[in-house]
């Protein structure tokens, strides 16, 4: 549930501007214990360059992760933001959180965030070029204890209105020290595609492929794929015949 709380527009250089509180909850129906809770309280903002931001105060977001596991409160700031920089930069976006979180693993409260930031870009007509990264951490006792981050490149060329060849390329890793109850673990994963497609229609596509991929520490478990797959749209052939 959100509730305005007020709301003003043309304040300096924003469009608009809301002050809100947000409420919600999750009980298990049988044991009738509660699963989470969040409520907080934001301001929202528009402006120029279809810029739209938002922060927001979480003073008890709480968390149970099993039916037999304490319920976790958690205290931290959280903000999303998106933005249309330049004509090429449709779109940035920025978010994440700070403060103590849940260390599901340890079942602890404790320091740290996450954060995402992505950027879409067109820098010319036939081509389309979207990074994005992901990064998560927790602290304990001044040391950082998990570390988890994703990085992603997408890039997508038109050769015309019905022909593309896509692009990914994903890099994820990440690591845990050992403590009482909790195992160390580090784990990495390179994932590569490349996707030919030629649209007969919305609904009419030819896909080739080609997957790749490396997953975990030392000897890497590799795995390669090549792909044909044909979309069709029933209603089209039909129509056909």
């Amino acid at each position: 549930t959100d509730v305005g709380i007020a709301a003003h527009q043309q304040v300096g250089p924003f469009n608009e501007l809301w002050l809100f509180l947000h409420l919600d909850a999750v009980q298990d129906k049988l044991s009738g214990l509660r699963v989470s809770s969040d409520p907080y309280i934001g301001l929202w903002m528009t402006a120029a360059h279809n810029l739209e931001a938002s922060i927001e105060l979480h003073a008890d977001s709480t968390l149970r992760t099993a039916a037999d596991a304490l319920l976790l409160h958690q205290h931290y700031l959280g903000t999303q933001i998106t933005v249309t920089p330049a004509t090429w930069a449709p779109l940035l976006s920025l978010s994440g959180r700070i403060g103590r979180i849940a260390d599901v693993d340890a079942q602890r409260v404790r320091p740290g965030g996450d954060l995402h930031l992505g950027l879409a870009t067109r820098p010319t007509a036939r081509l389309e070029f979207e990074p994005s990264w992901d990064v998560a951490w927790i602290q304990r006792d001044g040391q950082r204890t998990f570390r988890e981050n994703a990085l992603q490149v997408l890039a997508v060329w038109h050769f015309d209105a019905r022909q593309s060849l896509r692009a990914i390329v994903q890099r994820k890793g990440m690591e845990r020290l050992a403590e009482p109850g909790v195992a160390a673990s580090r784990d990495r994963s390179t994932l590569g595609s490349l996707t030919y497609a030629w649209r007969q229609s919305a609904g009419n596509v030819l896909y080739l492929g080609l997957n790749r991929s490396a997953i975990g520490l030392g000897r890497p478990v590799r795995s390669n794929e090549a792909f044909i797959k044909l979309q069709v749209d029933i209603d089209s052939v039909r129509t056909a015949f």
